[in-house]
């Protein structure tokens, strides 16, 4: 399926879904965009810049490595301590921000209404993101 379709899929199945890219952080670029509404290249551009700094945060890692040396969890949730979702939230949206587990470069971003049902939003959000990839 394009990756166009399926982020077409993306805004139907994501309740009050507004928008919804796919960000490659290696590239620094957004490699495709579905919205219900114009939206500026500008703003995606500072979209792919915040997902940057989520996902790429090296002091966000630095501590979680300092926790993981401190509280010794099991071995299985050792190896990797880069953040794997973010969840923002603002007066009138809520951006979802889902890294692919099997390809850690891409990240999903959906904007949604602020008043969505976020555990549902959250679950599809991630049932998407690894379809997306294989687009």
């Amino acid at each position: 399926m394009p990756l166009n379709h399926a982020l077409a899929a993306v805004l139907t199945s994501v309740p009050d879904c507004l928008a919804a890219t796919l960000i490659d952080l290696a590239e620094g670029r957004w490699l495709a965009v579905r919205t219900l509404d114009d939206v500026e290249p500008e703003v995606l551009d500072l979209m792919v810049a915040a997902s940057a700094e989520l996902f790429e945060n090296y002091q966000l890692e630095a501590a979680e490595a300092l926790y993981r040396e401190a509280c010794k969890p099991p071995l299985e949730q050792r190896d990797d301590c880069r953040p794997r979702e973010a969840v923002v939230l603002s007066r009138g949206l809520t951006h979802l921000f889902i890294r692919n587990p099997e390809c850690p470069r891409f990240v999903l971003l959906c904007i949604c209404r602020a008043g969505t049902s976020l555990g549902l939003a959250l679950a599809r959000s991630r049932q998407a993101v690894a379809r997306l990839t294989a687009a």
